[in-house]
């Protein structure tokens, strides 16, 4: 009798055991599964700003390649980015009648915003305050930009150019995208050379990523 008591009272202490392991695994799992998640909506924001860049530094490698100007086309409404080459008359003006050559889907999370805090938010180029989640001087609304699309172009010699009615150099311009749970990235734009930085804003302060 002794002898069973003792069997049960090792599988009773066995079976706490488990219950105890499993109560631990749970509790791993629930943080486990919450930093996961952080971590996925985190990199949409990082992975849009990366997007945005990609297609700039594209259009104006093809830009110089193939000798023709090339445009980016982004709809704030419905998160697309699109590539076009100028292949049709006026040139130089993106119309409907120019090829699409690349068409992407921003992160859902992502929007052309500006956060909510800080406020004002810092440049991060160092060229003063963001004012504009757009940063970069609107397109010509009677091109097939519109009022509501917004864009730049890449042209033959490099540089990269607003869509204005008289297309200018872009000096300094940023585009801002934010979530609802507060991730903020940026693209810097320096069109005189062609380059193009992404960055975050950590702690308030712009890291490059």
């Amino acid at each position: 009798m002794l002898t069973e008591a003792r069997k049960r009272a090792e599988r009773g202490s066995t079976l706490i055991q488990i219950m105890v392991v499993l109560v631990f695994v749970g509790i791993a799992s629930v943080i486990g599964g919450t930093e996961w998640i952080n971590a996925r909506k985190n990199a949409e924001c990082t992975a849009a700003a990366r997007l945005f860049k990609s297609f700039l530094l594209e259009a104006r490698m093809l830009s110089i390649y193939k000798g023709n100007t090339h445009f980016i086309v982004f709809n704030p409404a419905s998160k697309t980015l699109s590539l076009y080459a100028d292949t049709h008359a006026p040139l130089g003006v993106y119309d409907s009648g120019d090829t699409r050559t690349r068409m992407e889907q921003l992160p859902p999370r992502a929007s052309l915003s500006l956060p909510a805090t800080p406020s004002p938010l810092a440049g991060p180029l160092g060229t003063g305050n963001v004012t504009d989640a757009w940063g970069i001087a609107l397109p010509d609304t009677a091109s097939a930009y519109g009022s509501t699309l917004r864009g730049v172009r890449a042209t033959a010699n490099g540089q990269i150019e607003t869509v204005e009615a008289t297309p200018q150099t872009v000096t300094a311009g940023t585009i801002v995208l934010s979530d609802i749970d507060g991730n903020t990235v940026a693209v810097g734009v320096r069109g005189q050379l062609g380059s193009v930085r992404a960055f975050k804003l950590v702690g308030g302060v712009w890291r490059e990523s």
